[in-house]
């Protein structure tokens, strides 16, 4: 899982915890709300993967996706700061509440 993360498409990784989900004893409920809420962070974490600009929940940068970083994402505290990170980034058209250099926050 470690390399799908840090390399491969939002799909290839939904394609991956999908698999990972039906191999486990778990109800198939957890793959109903599991698998749209990682989509949801899936999709904010692999554009910033993309763009050299993943960070942590801190705000220090992080240099690949892993699982560890996946799963603190995941927690909603950490969700709603990513949310309000990104939103007042967008609105700014620059990566705030970070510790980026402010060449590379001026990527984003």
């Amino acid at each position: 899982m470690h390399q799908i993360l840090a390399d491969e498409s939002l799909e290839t990784i939904e394609k991956a915890l999908q698999a990972a989900l039906k191999r486990t004893d778990e109800s198939p409920f957890w793959l109903q709300k599991a698998l749209p809420f990682a989509h949801a962070v899936l999709s904010v974490c692999i554009p910033l993967r993309d763009q050299n600009l993943l960070f942590d929940p801190e705000g220090r940068p992080a240099h690949s996706l892993t699982p560890q970083l996946l799963l603190r994402w995941c927690d909603l505290v950490s969700l709603k700061t990513l949310a309000f990170t990104l939103q007042k980034s967008n609105d700014s058209k620059f990566l705030l509440r970070t510790q980026y250099d402010q060449a590379s926050a001026q990527q984003y």
